[in-house]
């Protein structure tokens, strides 16, 4: 339990996610940082990306996979141009991989950063951070300095899936039944237990539960540091399920999956629509649904229910489908999401000022 309970000091947050809700809730905060309502964020990414540009540099470089260190670096950054450069992607022709298509530019300096400080990624990253000032009270850290690690997926049945990308490139297969690291003595970066340490609360989500989340929890000193924390831990929901990966899965699957791999319960869950039983965006949604994304559930008869906290937190957004086709696309809402964490946040505080 955090030591600001009940207190109006604006309280410190960490964030494991990815993917466009991870963005859209670290968009949103930045407003509540602004007006110091929030003391500091700190965003914690996974290391273990082998697809796309991150990907095939750590493969041909030796480099650190760290794109989600720069997403949120962009979300953060004090200067709009700058914002623009840590997002800037190469678009070359019509496909392929050779080349610039494909890289962010961010990658491309990271690689050589990384070969002008000894292959060194941490000194590079600290570097290029330095380059790429924040908004104050941030802070962005890998989760570990071990670039060459790689997250693998047992199936049920037999058989795994080394490597990261070709779990995301599944689509269908027997179900995961475990997950484990090529290096399992890849250990916490100093940077991020001490965030933890002084945190209030630990927010897990939204971002793909394998690869954004329980990769990060996997490494050695990460559920200690959870374990040992005074923070709350809230689960923020996605909107679909993964094809492939988290088919099927309700909101306390995956609180259910993370508990395990932290070694203490979830406080509370947000959910992203008060819509529970009605009607929800039908036709977005059985768009997803040709693609074998299902809707994330939550069954407000389930014991743990009290633990939920309901918002209207999607919108409509114009997207392109897997083929190139124009469509729309449901998105977490920035200052929507960001209001529901702080919402939480006043909830837990008056609530054990009572007790």
């Amino acid at each position: 339990m955090s030591e600001h309970v009940g207190s109006n000091i604006p309280p410190k947050i960490v964030l494991f996610q990815g993917g466009h809700g991870g963005r859209s809730l670290r968009q949103g905060l930045r407003a509540y940082l602004e007006s110091q309502e929030v003391a500091q964020v700190t965003v914690v990414g996974p290391t273990t990306d082998s697809g796309g540009s991150a990907g095939r540099l750590k493969d041909d470089h030796k480099t650190m996979a760290v794109t989600d260190v720069f997403q949120a670096m962009s979300d953060f950054a004090l200067n709009p141009h700058d914002a623009k450069l840590l997002s800037q992607r190469f678009i070359v022709g019509n496909g392929g991989s050779n080349g610039l298509n494909g890289h962010r530019a961010i990658n491309l300096m990271f690689a050589g950063a990384v070969e002008v400080f000894e292959n060194d990624p941490i000194k590079a990253l600290e570097y290029l951070t330095n380059k790429f000032p924040l908004i104050p009270n941030v802070r962005v850290y890998p989760v570990t300095s071990e670039w060459d690690l790689e997250l693998i997926y047992s199936l049920e049945g037999g058989g795994i899936i080394p490597r990261e990308h070709l779990a995301d490139d599944r689509q269908s297969g027997p179900a995961i039944k475990g997950l484990e690291l090529s290096n399992n003595k890849a250990q916490i970066l100093e940077p991020v237990k001490e965030a933890i340490t002084l945190a209030d609360m630990v927010v897990f989500g939204p971002g793909t539960l394998h690869g954004s989340i329980c990769s990060q929890l996997l490494i050695q000193g990460v559920p200690q540091a959870l374990q040992k924390s005074r923070a709350i831990n809230i689960l923020f929901s996605n909107i679909f399920n993964q094809q492939g990966q988290t088919d099927g899965y309700d909101l306390f699957k995956y609180g259910e999956v993370i508990e395990r791999l932290v070694g203490r319960s979830l406080d509370y869950y947000t959910y992203f629509t008060q819509k529970v039983n009605g009607s929800f965006y039908p036709e977005v949604v059985s768009f997803y649904q040709e693609y074998g994304q299902d809707l994330v559930r939550f069954d407000p008869s389930h014991p743990m229910a009290s633990k939920v906290r309901s918002y209207d937190l999607v919108t409509k957004s114009p997207g392109l489908s897997k083929s190139g086709k124009e469509v729309e696309l449901l998105r977490h809402t920035p200052e929507p999401s960001a209001a529901a964490l702080m919402d939480i946040w006043r909830v837990h505080t008056r609530s054990v000022a009572k007790s």
